[in-house]
């Protein structure tokens, strides 16, 4: 199962909107790091939709958050015991959700999905249609990238190599953008570098 190049373009389309939106209100999209209460006030304002976030507390190892979706309103539930870090990526993998999901996207089997995720997670030209959970797993993976394109901005990403290469560590590089250290690795990767790059030279032209 592929997330397309044309998926992925219109994600990126759609975060560089929510950043001019940002600038329209004298908002700082460019600050680092990020402002997650600045992002979930343009994406209420941009998509007319209501966001309230819950922290709670359930048993599931991988799972750091669901998102209950409706035309109006969205509830963020967030899993109480984990780290500020990791709260930040998923409050905006589900704003992400938020942005770019019409209703086929959304998942009404969350176990399904998740299962789904962990078999594999491969980026390439073109969907394969493998079933009928394919639409939510891909929106999942689709989030997952626009929560790091949001957080770790491709604008820094080449001065953050460069200081990964002259040997500062990548947690040092991940507490600047208050991510975890395993998505700073992830973004800062050759394989995940070219993609993305090459995805939005295709905007830029």
């Amino acid at each position: 199962m592929r997330v397309s190049i044309d998926k992925l373009q219109t994600l990126f389309k759609k975060i560089q909107q929510l950043k001019d939106h940002q600038r329209q209100y004298h908002l700082d999209p460019d600050r680092t790091p990020v402002s997650i209460d600045d992002l979930i006030w343009v994406v209420k304002d941009a998509y007319g939709v209501d966001i309230e976030i819950f922290e709670v507390d359930f048993d599931a190892s991988h799972v750091r958050g669901y998102l209950e979706r409706g035309k109006e309103k969205a509830c963020i539930y967030l899993r109480e015991d984990q780290s500020d870090f990791y709260k930040r990526v998923t409050i905006t993998k589900e704003l992400v959700h938020i942005v770019l999901d019409e209703e086929e996207d959304w998942s009404v089997d969350a176990l399904n999905t998740l299962q789904g995720l962990l078999v594999s997670y491969v980026i390439g030209d073109e969907d394969e249609d493998n079933g009928e959970h394919d639409g939510p797993i891909i929106s999942e993976r689709l989030a997952v990238i626009g929560a790091a394109e949001i957080l770790f901005p491709r604008d820094l990403r080449a001065a953050s190599q460069r200081e990964l290469n002259g040997g500062r560590t990548i947690k040092a590089i991940a507490l600047d953008f208050n991510i975890p250290d395993e998505m700073a690795s992830w973004v800062l990767s050759e394989r995940y570098t070219e993609l993305v790059d090459t995805v939005w030279e295709t905007l830029d032209d």
